[in-house]
């Protein structure tokens, strides 16, 4: 949050990483990342992350969601290489 109670961006990457499995986490690295900004999250709301496979399993869609007014806020898309 910054001073006027707004979710800063980096928020909405925390959100969007913590849908990532814990395997991909430990043994892949992001390779790219593409996000869209859709509407401010609110103060105070309940916020959903989700995640899917995009038809390939190191490809990631994401939707970050405000619950309380039912609207997207950002969606995602991730692309995870092997580390080794």
């Amino acid at each position: 949050m910054d001073s006027n109670k707004h979710v800063n961006n980096l928020r909405y990457l925390q959100w969007l990483l913590e849908t990532i499995p814990n395997e991909i986490m430990d043994n892949f690295y992001m390779h790219s990342i593409d996000g869209r900004y859709v509407r401010e999250a609110q103060y105070g709301h309940t916020i959903e992350s989700l995640a899917e496979h995009e038809n390939d399993v190191h490809k990631f869609i994401h939707t970050i969601k405000d619950l309380d007014s039912n609207q997207v806020c950002s969606t995602g898309r991730t692309v995870w290489r092997n580390r080794a």
